[in-house]
């Protein structure tokens, strides 16, 4: 048992996949409960046998339809939405959108605020996924907001990243983009019925070909799926995709070692919160505030906290 919260967490419970003691533990995390360290290290030893996917794009593209048709075939769900950036508040609307699933009884589906945060996953997500992978999903999805770097940010913390773009906004310019090419894993051309889709398949395509010509034979190249989420087509397609890329990941190590990058990321982002709670005191916080009103320039102002810290 771990004490967070109003109660107590059985890590048993936990391993067994216990609706209650995993929405106990991920609100725990949610919350940055001071106990959620000592969980997450009593339930280290279960984690890492789960599949996590990253399901993101822009919004419109119908990555929650798209997701929900993911969830049929396999299970838990991490949904991240659009939180004010005044109050922290989330829409949450994919508890909505996937209620065709929700009542599953092997299915988790979790809505988790980005609360501001730039990449659009929220702080907890991969911790969340920690939680759920020792609970004993085989398979976690976790789909981003779809803003900003959500693309970059969910490639840090997944096995395989699955990019939903569609053909009706503007998504075949991104093909010249290589850093959208290096993240994901499958592209999902999504409301392929729609016109101009096979010309956005065609650049796409001709892209992705041109991109990894000259890879060698053991470098993944992203496939590209067409699907239409509203009717299901070619989800079928998508998962195989996806099972594809496992067996390549672990066929060449690549699972180790993109493992080892996310322990390693998800270390430093914890340091970096760490340090920044420390440096901010409420002390200085009020200082810095009556500081700010005064006519230092913006270099001057952390000039001076820094110089203090560093004495």
């Amino acid at each position: 048992m771990v004490d967070v919260g109003a109660g107590a967490v059985s890590c048993e419970a936990v391993r067994r996949g216990d609706r209650k003691s995993l929405a106990h533990a991920i609100r725990a995390v949610e919350e940055n409960d001071p106990c959620a360290t000592a969980l997450l290290a009593a339930l280290a030893s279960s984690v890492g046998r789960a599949t996590r996917i990253g399901i993101t794009g822009p919004p419109g593209a119908g990555k929650s339809t798209l997701t929900m048709r993911l969830v049929q075939c396999l299970r838990a769900v991490i949904a991240i939405d659009p939180s004010s950036p005044f109050t922290g508040g989330a829409l949450l609307g994919d508890r909505v959108r996937m209620s065709d699933v929700a009542g599953d009884a092997a299915v988790f589906i979790r809505s988790m605020a980005a609360r501001g945060e730039l990449g659009g996953l929220g702080r907890a997500t991969a911790d969340a996924a920690d939680i759920l992978d020792a609970g004993g999903f085989d398979f976690i999805l976790i789909e981003t907001v779809g803003v900003g770097q959500s693309e970059i940010e969910i490639a840090k913390a997944t096995d395989t990243t699955i990019v939903v773009i569609t053909a009706d906004s503007g998504d075949e310019v991104q093909a010249a983009k290589a850093g959208l090419m290096e993240v994901a894993d499958i592209f999902a051309l999504n409301k392929s019925d729609r016109p101009g889709s096979d010309a956005c398949h065609a650049t796409w395509r001709a892209s992705l070909d041109a991109r990894f010509r000259e890879a060698p034979s053991h470098v993944w190249q992203p496939s590209l799926v067409l699907t239409e989420s509203q009717t299901g087509r070619g989800c079928d397609e998508l998962r195989a995709q996806i099972n594809r890329h496992a067996e390549h990941m672990r066929r060449s190590g690549g699972f180790a070692a993109r493992r080892r990058q996310q322990i390693r990321a998800r270390a430093e982002s914890l340091v970096d919160a760490a340090a920044l709670r420390r440096f901010w005191s409420a002390d200085r916080r009020d200082r810095f505030e009556a500081m700010a009103s005064s006519t230092l320039s913006a270099h001057e102002l952390a000039a001076h906290f820094l110089d203090e810290d560093s004495a």
